[in-house]
C-alpha cells in the first residue's frame, strides 16, 4: 500500500504559489484593540519546513489560526492556491480548509471512549468517505506512524507520545496538503519529543508541507524556515 502522503490528490493547482499571506493583519475589537498580528508578508511554498517561534502572546498562534483559515484578516489579504479567501463564503471555506490542511496541538483532543482506529476515522467523517474508504485509510496512517499495533487500545493506555502520534495519523487519513502543528511537543518529554519531531521531518522529506508553532527555541532550530514573531511582527530570520 502506498504511504498516506505520497498517495495524497492535490487540491490545489501546482502553478501557484502554496499559501501567501499578503500585508496580512489581524486586530481584536473589545475595550481596547488588540492588534495580534501587524501586516504580514509570508509565501509558503510546496514542501517547505517552516518554524514559527517566539514568546507566549507573541502572535503565533494568530498566525496559525490565518493560515488554516480558522481565523479571517482583518487587514491585507490570504491566498490558497491563489485564491483571495476574503472572496469566499463558509461552505467553500470550510472545504477548502479540510482539503488542504491538517492540524495537530499541544492538547491531543482524542475521544477516551473510542479506540485509536475509531478516533482516526472520525476526522474524516465530514469529508463524505465511505466507511471502508475510512478505515483503509486509518490503518494506513496508524502504520505511517508506527503504532499500527495500538490501534484497537484506547487513548488511556497509551504514552504521551503515542497519543500525539494518534492525532498526527488522524491529521494524514485526510491526505492533507499542508500540516500545521501549534506547539506538538508541548506535551511531552525531551525523547518523546525528538522523535515526534523526526517523524514530523521524515513526512516533510516526503512533499507534506510543514508549518510547526512553538516557543521553544531548540525546536525551532530544526526548520529549514524561521519566522520569529514578537508583539505581533513577523520577521523571517532564515
Amino acid at each position: 500500500m502506498d504511504n498516506t502522503q505520497s498517495t495524497a490528490a492535490s487540491h490545489l493547482p501546482s502553478n501557484a504559489p502554496l499559501l501567501v499571506l499578503d500585508a496580512a493583519a489581524r486586530t481584536y475589537d473589545g475595550a481596547s484593540k488588540v492588534r495580534a498580528l501587524l501586516p504580514t508578508h509570508l509565501p509558503i511554498n510546496r514542501g517547505d519546513y517552516v518554524g514559527i517561534v517566539g514568546p507566549s502572546g507573541s502572535g503565533k498562534s494568530t498566525l496559525l489560526n490565518l493560515l488554516g483559515l480558522l481565523d479571517t484578516p482583518t487587514g491585507g489579504r490570504y491566498l490558497v492556491g491563489g485564491v483571495n479567501t476574503a472572496d469566499l463564503s463558509e461552505v467553500p471555506r470550510t472545504a477548502l480548509r479540510g482539503n488542504v490542511f491538517g492540524f495537530v496541538f499541544q492538547a491531543y483532543h482524542l475521544m477516551s471512549r473510542r479506540t485509536v482506529l475509531e478516533n482516526v476515522e472520525l476526522g474524516m467523517v465530514y469529508k463524505g468517505l465511505d466507511r471502508q474508504t475510512r478505515v483503509e485509510r486509518s490503518v494506513e496512517a496508524l502504520d505511517r506512524v508506527g503504532i499500527a499495533d495500538k490501534a484497537d487500545s484506547i487513548p488511556q493506555r497509551l504514552s504521551g507520545g503515542e497519543r500525539q502520534r494518534v492525532a498526527i495519523a488522524r491529521a494524514l487519513a485526510a491526505r492533507p496538503e499542508v500540516l500545521l502543528c501549534d506547539e506538538p511537543t508541548g506535551n511531552l518529554d525531551g525523547a518523546n519529543s525528538g522523535r515526534l519531531l523526526d517523524l514530523l521531518e521524515s513526512l516533510n522529506s516526503e512533499g507534506l508541507t510543514l508549518v510547526i508553532v512553538t516557543h521553544d527555541s531548540n525546536i525551532g532550530a530544526r526548520p529549514t524556515r524561521l519566522i520569529e514573531i514578537e508583539d505581533g511582527h513577523a520577521v523571517e530570520r532564515r
